[in-house]
This record gives structure tokens, sequence and C-alpha cells, in this order.
């Protein structure tokens, strides 16, 4: 599984040679640090970086499929559409991880009219930001300076600079509305069919399950080793915060997932005999490819099942886990702004999520209208969904 999915990072990421890495630092800058971007970076480094923060993981790489797309790399296409197949369909989650917000597609739509060459518009850019010393011989590299210096975002006022510095074509692409964006559906790389299912209740998992504890101890902490290696800790601290019999203290000093995994044991929510939080968890997180992991010390365990109906969390977690997934770079620094959080402390959304839990933040109506004023409608209807 791991060889894999590294195999598939690997091969991905040769489809983007030479001058195109420096589109994929434009593509990836709303979710990797300024600091890994601006290092001579392979495409490696940066998608190895992606998974390091939970953006991408052995069975979601929706962001690389967008990436495929956008930048109409039919070599990079085809790569994605073989590695989910080898998934398997049972396996992939087709609805979470992350992906390019509408202002990067749009920017990067209108960067690829600009040309380059002799007195073109590259010339011309670079003596409207009265920058023709800086000797950039390339778009990107420009353009990852204006971000880097915050001489562009997604703030009108730079926008509405920005554009005139461009040619009618790449503006007229910069400029296309919103609501055009969303309107036009992202087109996908491929179709999962998706099995019905009867909503089930406890138990999760088959009966008779009582494990031998030295077999209890040992899935616990090949579980701990997944999560490490394909999943994402601040992400399980996120739902285990549901929980009110363990102090959120607790969590938050915990590092190792099988740390968390011995908090549940101690307070009654996993035993030998019921690991139905585990099972939630991890259908909830999208982390399908740890069931060869379950299978292994239950065999009865065939997989997870999507679209299972979870009642072991409440609609509050289910909530923040789509809004974590709904979360890039520009709104992670936003939120941060807003509650004085060193955002460059902040390792994932999902990291942000649990600081803000810690102040009820994630329940504050306050909070929502904040969202919903600053351009994030859809992450607050994400939150409230369900909640009176």
């Amino acid at each position: 599984m791991d060889d894999q999915f590294r195999d598939f990072r690997q091969e991905f990421s040769n489809a983007y040679p030479g001058i195109k890495r420096r589109e994929l630092r434009f593509l990836l800058h709303d979710h990797l640090p300024i600091g890994v971007l601006a290092r001579e970076n392979s495409g490696m480094t940066l998608f190895n970086e992606l998974k390091l923060k939970g953006f991408i993981t052995y069975n979601n790489v929706n962001i690389m499929s967008e990436i495929a797309d956008v930048t109409e790399n039919a070599a990079a296409k085809a790569i994605v559409m073989t590695y989910i197949k080898q998934v398997g369909a049972q396996y992939y989650d087709t609805m979470g991880g992350a992906s390019l917000s509408s202002f990067r597609k749009r920017l990067y739509k209108a960067l690829r009219e600009i040309t380059e060459g002799g007195r073109g518009d590259l010339s011309k850019m670079l003596a409207y930001y009265n920058v023709e010393h800086l000797n950039f011989d390339n778009k990107w590299d420009l353009i990852f300076y204006l971000e880097k210096e915050m001489y562009l975002d997604d703030r009108q006022d730079t926008l509405e600079r920005f554009a005139r510095a461009l040619n009618k074509k790449a503006k007229n692409l910069l400029q296309s509305s919103y609501a055009d964006d969303e309107r036009e559906p992202t087109p996908v790389l491929f179709k999962v069919d998706h099995v019905a299912v009867p909503l089930q209740r406890k138990p999760l998992t088959p009966l008779n399950t009582d494990l031998e504890e030295d077999d209890f101890t040992d899935l616990l902490i090949d579980l701990s080793d997944w999560i490490k290696e394909q999943g994402n800790a601040h992400m399980f601290k996120l739902l285990l915060a549901d929980f009110t019999e363990i102090a959120k203290i607790d969590i938050e000093q915990k590092e190792d997932p099988f740390d968390l995994f011995k908090l549940l044991r101690s307070t009654g929510y996993i035993s030998r005999t019921d690991i139905d939080v585990i099972i939630a968890a991890f259908t909830l997180c999208g982390w399908y490819g740890a069931a060869d992991v379950i299978k292994r010390k239950i065999p009865l365990f065939e997989r997870f099942i999507k679209g299972i109906e979870i009642t072991q969390f409440s609609q509050l977690r289910k909530n923040v886990i789509i809004f974590g997934r709904m979360l890039i770079g520009s709104k992670i620094k936003k939120i941060c702004r807003w509650y004085n959080i060193d955002a460059d402390k902040i390792a994932d959304p999902w990291h942000l999520m649990f600081e803000l839990d810690k102040r009820d933040t994630l329940t504050d109506a306050k909070f929502i209208e904040r969202l919903e004023a600053n351009d994030m409608k859809k992450e607050a209807n994400a939150l409230k969904n369900g909640l009176k």
C-alpha cells in the first residue's frame, strides 16, 4: 500500500518536469507554507508535504486529479485514473480531501495567456511592479514573488491592480465571476460507482470479535502506525474531542495516536469486544485503506462501508470534518488572524479546528456570521448543517 502510493506520487511528479514544477508550486500556494514552496523542490517533495499535512491520502488524491485537469496534462490524468482503479472503488473517498480554490484556478488560466519572450507581457509586468532589477525570466517566479510579498492575493483591490498589468484575454479570464465558477462544476477525471447500502446502527463491527489482550494491543499499535503514515493525528484528535469524559487537554498533549487509543480504552469507549468508535472515526475520516490492518486481527471485518450511518459521533463532529476539508491556506491564515493564532505553528486545517474547538469557537454564532461575511458561506453552511 505505502509503496503503491509512493510510486504514484513519483510518477505523477514526473509528469511535471522543468518549468512545470513552478506551475505546481503556484497551484499549491494555498496549501503549503511559503518556506517549503520557496525552496527548489522536486514535485515529489511537494506531494510528500501534502501527504504529511493530510491533504492527500492513500485513498484520496482528489487535489492531484484537479491539478491534472486544470493544467490539461493528459499524462497526469491517465496516471490518476490508473491509480484510482488500482485502489478500488470500495476504498476510494470521492468527497473528501483538499481542492483548488476558484481564485487560484482562474488566476492560473489567466497566467497561461501571459507571454514571456522579448518585450512581451512579462516585460511589461516587471515594469508595472517596478521589479526589473530582480531579473525574473519566467512568469511563475514573478507571481510567486508577488504573492509572497502580498502584492497579489484574492482581495478586490490587489486583483484590480494586477488586472491592469494583463493583456485583454488574460484580464477577461481573471475577471470571470465567482458565480460562473460555482455554476460550472469542476470536470472529474474518473467515475466511481456508489453501491447503495442500508443504513445501519450499532454494532458496526462483526459480532464475536473478542480479541486476546495481545492481539488487541497489536491492533491498536498497527492502527496507530497507519495514522502516522497515511492518516492525520490532528484529525483523529478533533473527533475524540467529542467525548466529554476525555479532557481536551489530555487529547492535546498526546502526540502518538497509540496514546489516544489508550485514552479511549481507559474511558470505556473501546475494548477488546467493541471497536465501533474506531470504525466510525476511520469511516468519517475516509481512511478506508486501513481495512487491511483490521482484517489481519478480525478476519470477519471486510471493509469500511461508505454511506453507513454513524451514531458514535455528534452531528457537529461530522460537520467539522466536512468544514475542515474545505479550508485552504488563505482561509486558514485569515481565520488565524481573527483569533490571534500563529499561522506558522498550524500544521494543517485539523490542527486549526482543534485550536478553535478548545475555545468553543466552532459553536459560536458569531464565528458562523464572520465566515458568511468573509466569502465563506459554503463553509458556514457546512458547519451549521443539521444543527439548531
